[in-house]
């Protein structure tokens, strides 16, 4: 700022220089050496002095509007720093919750996920629960079945299937094989396995000579009646022969 108020300095001074060279060159010009009256180099210094006022005041007003700019500058870059540190501060809450925002995503989409999945265990079990019911209703029709059955038998042939302590282990006892005795008690003790495997014999009383051979028959057919019938038959047999070698 200081070399362009000097600039304007000596431009001015080279300006008066040249038009005060130029007056003086144009009176030689028009009238020779004759030396000039009074009152025109009056004017001349008059001129002098207003230019020199002029160059003054273009001064002044120079030195003032730099200063203004150079108050303008400062008060424009302190108000660019405050932007900007504003600026710095907004983005880094941006980028807080931006990074917030994607926690919140990845957090909802492993919830959407929990709740598909447990959505499809529901299905599933809602599914199982139908199988069970749809289960439970022909296990239990098979039960009144087998039910009617037994009552039949035992109706007939005094006949009662009884669970013993061990689970897999069934009784069944027949009333009436004995003539003499009709609540005398003949039974046979089974094993029935969870598996495939067949139809074991535990105890048998009376002891029925071929009840082995019995059980075999019925583990290949698989004829619950035949066996009742035949192993009923067998029981009346050996309180008969009993009795006919206590005679």
């Amino acid at each position: 700022m200081t070399f362009r108020v000097s600039l304007c300095r000596l431009c001015l001074t080279r300006r008066s220089r040249v038009m005060t060279e130029g007056t003086l060159t144009m009176t030689t010009f028009l009238f020779g050496a004759i030396p000039d009256a009074p009152d025109a180099v009056l004017r001349r210094f008059q001129r002098l002095i207003d230019l020199e006022q002029q160059q003054q005041e273009s001064d002044i007003t120079t030195g003032e509007n730099g200063r203004e700019w150079m108050v303008r500058l400062s008060a424009m870059r302190k108000n660019w720093y405050e932007k900007e540190v504003s600026f710095e501060r907004r983005n880094a809450r941006y980028q807080k919750q931006l990074k917030e925002v994607e926690f919140q995503e990845t957090e909802l989409k492993r919830l959407r996920d929990w709740r598909d999945s447990l959505k499809e265990q529901l299905e599933s079990l809602s599914r199982q629960n139908a199988n069970v019911v749809k289960h439970a209703s022909t296990t239990d029709s098979e039960i009144r079945r087998l039910q009617e059955r037994i009552s039949f038998y035992e109706r007939t042939f005094g006949l009662e299937i009884r669970r013993t302590k061990n689970h897999n282990n069934v009784q069944v006892v027949m009333r009436g094989c004995c003539e003499d005795d009709y609540d005398l008690l003949s039974y046979v003790i089974l094993r029935f396995n969870a598996d495939s495997t067949p139809m074991e014999l535990i105890k048998c009383n009376p002891p029925v000579a071929d009840i082995e051979k019995l059980v075999e028959h019925f583990n290949k057919a698989g004829d619950f009646r035949s066996f009742l019938l035949v192993l009923r038959d067998r029981f009346v047999k050996y309180h008969r022969l009993r009795k006919k070698r206590k005679n």
